[in-house]
């Protein structure tokens, strides 16, 4: 029996490789095209989940104090009468503190620079820059506050760091597909957590929530195709395909927002 067995040597030398086969089974057909679709969907989520962060605390970049009884006014002329200028552009944190419905009665347009002072309490957005409320408008992250929009990014990113080492693993010992569902799940429960949250607290745990499932979404998941087509399509499939579907996901963002 021994004697009738081939060398394994030999079983080896007549073993081709998965890039060697491949070929005969196609290297970009049309079982790694209906890969390539079915993957597209995680690869918009992962749009969706990475640039959320942005439009959630946007600021625009005309923003003044809000002064009741100039609310009849137009942009122009609240800004000339009620904020003072510092090297020529209006502050968006000083309103002057005078009577401005005397003001109003004396006909006034334009303040007198030697007025008092005081901090804004409460802001005016400039709608025609950003169309929406974002929670950095809704509670006035700026001025004092306007370190708060970028703690809530890097506590973000911090949760991608943790996501990554938990979903890294999980999909190591359990599968890639628990690791994405478990990921987007997180994703679903954190993003809608954060249209609620009334507290920069709550803010940053729910998008500490989200940041579990950045990237993690869809890492797992794309690596199918990438290892199951030539090293030729490789760079198309990449760098070319993958990347024009998160493109076209930003793209829906932005007209989403």
């Amino acid at each position: 029996m021994e004697g009738n067995r081939a060398p394994a040597s030999k079983d080896k030398e007549n073993c081709l490789s998965f890039d060697e086969f491949l070929p005969y089974m196609g290297e970009f057909g049309l079982y790694q095209k209906r890969l390539v679709v079915y993957l597209i969907p995680f690869f918009f989520l992962w749009a969706f989940i990475y640039f959320t962060q942005i439009f959630l605390i946007v600021v625009p970049n005309d923003h003044w104090c809000r002064i009741a009884e100039l609310q009849d006014l137009s942009k122009e002329e609240q800004l000339k009468l009620g904020i003072p200028k510092v090297k020529d552009e209006y502050n968006k944190c000083f309103m002057y503190d005078t009577n401005y419905t005397e003001a109003l009665d004396r006909n006034l347009t334009t303040a007198d620079e030697n007025w008092p002072q005081k901090p804004c309490k409460v802001w005016i957005y400039d709608k025609e820059q950003v169309p929406y409320e974002s929670i950095a408008t809704q509670y006035n992250w700026v001025c004092q506050n306007d370190h708060l929009g970028p703690y809530s990014v890097t506590i973000y990113f911090l949760g991608s760091i943790v996501g990554g080492l938990i979903f890294g693993y999980a999909a190591d010992h359990w599968g890639r597909l628990p690791a994405v569902m478990l990921s987007n799940l997180c994703a679903l429960i954190g993003g809608l957590l954060s249209a609620f949250c009334n507290s920069f607290l709550w803010f940053s745990i729910t998008r500490f929530v989200v940041g579990l499932a950045l990237n993690n979404c869809c890492i797992p998941v794309d690596g199918m195709p990438a290892f199951k087509v030539s090293t030729r399509s490789n760079k198309f499939l990449i760098d070319y395909l993958l990347s024009a579907c998160c493109l076209f996901a930003a793209l829906d963002c932005i007209m989403v927002q």
